[in-house]
């Protein structure tokens, strides 16, 4: 990996750069890279700068994930009933992510379940071994997404696509509210190194991606415009909490615990629209 740097002398290169298509493919095929194991083109010569550029295409990611997931239920679902239809799209939607924010909960439930000092808790953390408690968080996580998914209405567009886009952007915005535990990794590159464009970009796509598929899949009926923005508000404030209590615990976020945000978000985001459909409207 190289690091071209931004210095005054290429500000004005940078900002061509942002409105340039193929800088748009380059950081969209290394958004997917990194969140799935969907296979794009290899890049070469990748920048830093690049990296951090590409968190602006997360929540597009979700949404694709998502998608594909609600392909699969939908094609599942004409030849299975709605519990192994769903069972199917889950993991699916799991393996394409590449257990990449399962692993991260399941090594954050362990760290904190050590109840050992800072240190040793990111030591546990770090260590590749998954404890019991690991499992137990894994196991019940997957266990409620699969029953909220399954307790939804067919052809559920909206809420496939929403809640994996909004738990993305959890992340983006975790990545700006605290440091790095550690002063190297995955945490030490992202937190509080993006800047605002690409966040600024990230929140318009969120934006876009979670009131659009309202028009086509409405799972909340005529409810869905103010359970999109719940869903916004259930986000922001989990973000908020659990980041700070990442930050009291460990001294700030890692990848495992930016990982398991992500989960949360997403467990809590698919109960939020089974809420949603118990409201008269």
């Amino acid at each position: 990996m190289s690091d071209r740097g931004v210095g005054p002398n290429m500000q004005h290169t940078v900002a061509l750069r942002w409105i340039h298509p193929k800088y748009w493919g380059r950081t969209f095929a290394l958004a997917v890279t990194f969140l799935s194991i969907i296979p794009v083109p290899t890049l070469a010569d990748v920048s830093q700068q690049e990296l951090r550029h590409s968190v602006t295409w997360y929540p597009w990611v979700g949404a694709l994930l998502g998608g594909v997931a609600f392909v699969v239920q939908g094609a599942a679902g004409l030849v299975l009933p709605p519990l192994p239809a769903t069972g199917l799209a889950l993991g699916v939607y799991t393996l394409l992510t590449g257990g990449l924010h399962v692993d991260g909960l399941m090594d954050t439930a362990d760290a904190l379940g050590s109840r050992h000092n800072r240190e040793a808790a990111l030591a546990v953390m770090k260590d590749s071994r998954v404890g019991a408690m690991g499992v137990l968080v894994a196991v019940l996580l997957l266990g409620g997404k699969w029953s909220a998914l399954a307790a939804l209405p067919t052809r559920d567009l909206w809420a496939f696509v929403a809640v994996p886009t909004v738990a993305r952007m959890a992340l983006v915005w975790s990545m700006t509210l605290a440091p790095s535990a550690r002063p190297q990794g995955l945490g030490a590159f992202y937190a509080r190194g993006i800047g605002r464009k690409v966040v600024g970009g990230a929140a318009v796509s969120t934006v876009f991606l979670t009131f659009l598929p309202g028009l086509v899949g409405k799972s909340a009926g005529d409810n869905v415009w103010m359970c999109t923005v719940a869903l916004w508000l259930l986000t922001a404030g989990l973000t908020l909490a659990f980041t700070h209590w990442m930050t009291r615990r460990f001294g700030g976020m890692t990848g495992d615990t930016y990982g398991a945000l992500n989960e949360l978000v997403e467990w809590s985001g698919w109960l939020l629209v089974l809420a949603c459909l118990k409201l008269p409207g």
